[in-house]
């Protein structure tokens, strides 16, 4: 595609083909232009033809077309130098001899042009517009007809085409000026560029600024609807990164839409409430492996699409409709600590809103730890070794843990529950002897912890245990007293009058034991007897004689002679 550069060299590259140059003459009789000898046609003068079309002049500014026109250029010259305005009949611009169709300004007026105009239908001819010393204005519709628009010209000069444009070709701002469309309906198909210079766009009370890496909106009101409007009637090439900016209130944004041409405004969307917790049967503040953790949540709009939830960075499954919504996501394999989820979800206009805190105090905690003992040892109260115990002393087991526990250790001492006292990960557990079993005292402790992961123990970290003591016979008196007399016994210090079989007293685990047995009292008195049964004692006779005696103890003692 060819570009027409510098205005002077086409002129005179031209002088020598054999298109027709005309100019309007400042002896043209009125303001039409198929009147015949308004035009000077080198060498003569005649009615608009097909060609380039010159004004020089300010002889009749306000013009019309009576008829149809195709031709190839229109160049208002510095002579020109008061606004023109055209109207009438619709104009279409082809190419000539490989030359793009142009319309130039080169004065410095602002020319209007009313009619309605149609470009080549070749791709490969645009339509040029050159703005270069002053402005021009299209009011008429423009059909491009398959063919460019492109516009160009010196800083600080505009082109306005307040028509709409239609047609499957688009529209490119090629140098450093402004141009604005401000048609009702503007249709055309083809991609919108902004090469260079501003692309403004006025539609429905509102306007878009469009440069090569911005654009700026300004609306109709600060506080206008949430929505989507229409500015161009398609894509929008070049940068799909540019800065958006715009006037509208705080809590509203904008997103614009590079493949329609469409900008969207937002009001700022919200998650009323959300909470978040575990079907933990402990603790639901807690979470272990195989537990479910639930996301909550409420938006301030009704949700489009299904939000999308993370949970610890990894996307949850999410039900329910319209404002109330939950996501949840098993603990199985998520990392041990404080859970952390993002909330994101759109409504029907695109809008998106996120939240990754929650509206009320609860939070979950991942443990799939299970908890265990720092510290466990034994002792007893025993007034001589804490390694040893008797009955009636106490034993206490102390222990500490990795983990705070949800409620108070499960301990058995010596067989029997212990009473357990403590909190968080520092616990004791004591029991009173009271057998004698001569045997290390066996211990089993039981804790879970806050997210119901359960540990236990049986033996100490310090290899310390405490032994009851057997049972021991010690101090056991077998003895007898006189009926009467008492007896004092070592082993308990009591006093002991009658017998006493198999008595025992025990101290700790020492057993004594007590035999006692009474003799009763008996009279004294002394025999005496002989060998003579009858007693005659006759003489001659040997006689044997013997001598009893018994004491009140009942001994006794015997004595014989012979006379």
């Amino acid at each position: 595609m060819k570009r027409i550069l510098l205005f002077l060299l086409v002129l005179v590259g031209l002088t020598s083909s054999a298109q027709t140059y005309q100019t309007w003459r400042s002896e043209a009789t009125d303001n039409s232009w198929q009147t015949n000898g308004n035009w000077w046609n080198f060498p003569n003068g005649s009615a608009i033809v097909f060609g380039q079309q010159e004004w020089d002049n300010n002889h009749f500014t306000s013009q019309q077309s009576n008829a149809d026109v195709n031709t190839w250029r229109f160049l208002f010259k510095a002579g020109a130098n008061q606004a023109h305005t055209f109207s009438g009949n619709k104009i279409r611009f082809f190419d000539f001899g490989g030359q793009n169709p142009t319309i130039t300004n080169i004065s410095t007026a602002t020319h209007t042009i009313g009619n309605n105009i149609e470009g080549d239908g070749d791709v490969a001819d645009p339509l040029e517009i050159y703005a270069y010393d002053g402005n021009l204005n299209f009011t008429g519709a423009i059909n491009n007809m398959g063919s460019w628009l492109d516009f160009y010209g010196n800083a600080g000069r505009n082109v306005s085409l307040s028509g709409s444009i239609s047609g499957s070709a688009g529209l490119a701002v090629k140098n450093n000026i402004t141009v604005n469309l401000s048609g009702p309906a503007n249709s055309y198909t083809g991609v919108t560029t902004v090469e260079a210079g501003t692309l403004v766009v006025q539609k429905g009370g509102h306007s878009a600024s469009i440069t090569t890496g911005a654009i700026a909106f300004t609306f109709a009101s600060p506080n206008q609807a949430a929505g989507v409007y229409d500015f161009l009637p398609g894509q929008l090439g070049g940068s799909t990164a540019r800065t958006l900016t715009s006037n509208l209130a705080a809590g509203k944004t904008i997103s614009f839409n590079y493949a329609t041409g469409d900008v969207t405004i937002c009001d700022t969307l919200t998650i009323t409430a959300a909470s978040i917790a575990s079907n933990n049967i402990v603790n639901p503040s807690f979470a272990k492996s195989g537990d479910v953790i639930s996301l909550s949540f409420t938006t301030s709009e009704a949700a489009s699409v299904t939000p999308t939830v993370t949970i610890n960075g990894t996307n949850a499954s999410v039900t329910g409709s319209g404002t109330s919504w939950v996501a949840t996501l098993s603990a199985t394999g998520l990392s041990n600590g404080l859970v952390t989820f993002l909330i994101s979800y759109q409504n029907a206009l695109g809008c998106t809103g996120s939240r990754n805190t929650v509206t009320n105090s609860s939070s979950v905690t991942v443990d799939t730890v299970v908890p265990t003992f720092n510290s466990v040892t034994i002792s007893s109260n025993n007034v001589n070794n804490s390694a040893t115990a008797v009955v009636g002393d106490v034993v206490t087991l102390s222990f500490t843990t990795s983990e705070v526990l949800s409620a108070a250790p499960t301990v058995t001492l010596n067989g029997v529950s212990a009473s357990v006292t403590g909190s968080g990960t520092t616990w004791s557990a004591t029991t009173t002897i009271t057998n004698c079993s001569g045997a290390s005292v066996p211990f089993s402790i039981a804790v879970s912890d806050r997210a119901g992961n359960t540990a236990s123990r049986t033996t100490t970290t310090n290899s310390s245990q405490v032994v009851v003591s057997g049972v021991t016979t010690n101090g056991s008196v077998t003895t007898s007293i006189c009926q009467g007399d008492t007896y004092v016994w070592p082993a308990n210090g009591q006093t002991y009058t009658t017998a006493q079989t198999g008595l025992t007293h025990t101290v700790g685990c020492n057993t004594a034991t007590l035999n006692l047995t009474v003799t009763p009292t008996v009279t004294p008195g002394v025999s005496l007897t002989s060998s003579d049964a009858d007693n005659t004692f006759a003489y001659g006779t040997g006689v044997t004689f013997a001598a009893s005696a018994s004491n009140l103890s009942g001994g006794t003692a015997t004595y014989t002679f012979t006379v």
